[in-house]
């Protein structure tokens, strides 16, 4: 099996953000990037920043679609924590299509409508997922889901698998998590000193308002703008972190670490080289239920086109 950090395609990319089962999105924002419905373009490749799934009206086919275009070299995919979620057996909200279950918002009688996975197929699922790398780079260019941390990525230079580096790096991490009663310290270790979760989720710090309710659990602690202080000369895309084309009406109920003064199509960090490409398209199916008055939908999915660095939206 191939190591956790890879080489990044030559040429002309496009780099889709987080996709999270939306096929149809997906489908729209080919057309738009003048591929065929297949993913297939004459000249330029996909790379997709992981979190391909959950939420969404249709992850297995969003699935079956990247795995084929991942076989046939006309895309790469790096590995979210949505995915890494799946391979660790975490039922998280929004996973409920892999465990053959349905998905509903507060109120029961909202379904969001959502293929399921026959469980006959979980093991191929999980088995494309494992083959995926964390990092891919190459001389002018880096892709990561969700935070480019030197340390960490330099970790996962001569591991294989990533559940497997996880769970090792779980062990380590026990005695000074339990040496301690502060439940902040012991959340902030477990997921700053772990390599495989910086990557796919982000550094993180005390969150200094009340806590919050995500992904199902209730968190006193928040992402960090770890672009702010990106100063590596190869520029960096990533996804992960609910932007909102409509930065004023963001979807997410996690703290967004850009601020109210962001402009979500201009590049991040001091060198102006770091770019973020997911623009919640996960709650597009939530947000239609909630607001079907509205015909245009905050929520987008997004592909940031390079060299160009031009951002395109389905």
């Amino acid at each position: 099996m191939p190591y956790l950090v890879r080489p990044l395609f030559s040429g002309p990319l496009d780099l889709v953000g987080d996709v999270h089962g939306g096929l149809s999105h997906l489908q729209s924002l080919f057309e738009k990037l003048g591929y065929d419905p297949q993913g297939h373009h004459p000249s330029r490749r996909l790379i997709f920043l992981g979190d391909l799934v959950d939420r969404g009206e249709d992850s297995p086919g969003v699935i079956q679609l990247v795995r084929s275009l991942v076989n046939e070299n006309r895309a790469q995919c790096v590995m979210g924590n949505h995915e890494l979620n799946l391979l660790l057996g975490k039922e998280r909200p929004g996973n409920e299509w892999f465990y053959g279950k349905e998905q509903f918002l507060e109120d029961p009688h909202q379904l969001l409508p959502q293929k399921l996975l026959p469980s006959s197929l979980q093991s191929q699922v999980e088995q494309f997922f494992n083959s995926l790398p964390l990092a891919l780079e190459r001389e002018d260019l880096r892709v990561v889901h969700a935070c480019w941390d030197s340390s960490s990525i330099n970790e996962l230079r001569e591991q294989k698998e990533a559940a497997v580096f996880l769970r090792e790096r779980n062990k380590i991490n026990k005695a000074p998590i339990l040496a301690t009663n502060d439940r902040t310290l012991r959340a902030l270790i477990d997921q700053n000193e772990n390599p495989v979760k910086v990557v796919t989720s982000g550094l993180e710090q005390a969150h200094k308002g009340p806590p919050f309710v995500a992904g199902g659990k209730q968190r006193k602690t928040t992402r960090v703008a770890w672009w702010a202080g990106y100063k590596d000369p190869q520029a960096v895309v990533f996804g992960h972190y609910w932007r909102s084309r409509t930065p004023l009406e963001r979807l997410s109920v996690v703290p967004s670490p850009f601020g109210d003064e962001d402009n979500p199509f201009s590049p991040l960090g001091p060198l102006n080289n770091a770019w973020c490409v997911d623009f919640s398209n996960g709650h597009r199916a939530e947000e239609a239920l909630r607001r079907p008055e509205r015909r245009d939908t905050v929520a987008c999915l997004a592909a940031l086109r390079w060299p160009e660095q031009e951002f395109v939206l389905a």
